[in-house]
């Protein structure tokens, strides 16, 4: 089990669909699915660090 902080990600997914010139309605419609997608890619990115640097045989992450 491992604690994921995820109180950015809203933010985070907003700012990148206000970039890319989205709608507020279709912010509004798919804010909460590109969080969820967020906060999973980055845990695996983290967890794929993590492996990586145990595979090393440093133990050390990136």
């Amino acid at each position: 089990m491992a604690f994921w902080d995820e109180r950015l990600s809203t933010v985070a997914v907003e700012r990148a669909l206000i970039a890319a010139d989205a709608s507020r309605a279709k912010r509004a419609a798919v804010v909460d699915q590109h969080a969820a997608i967020f906060i999973l890619q980055g845990a695996l990115d983290f967890l794929n660090r993590v492996l990586r640097g145990s595979d090393a045989g440093t133990g050390a992450m990136e």
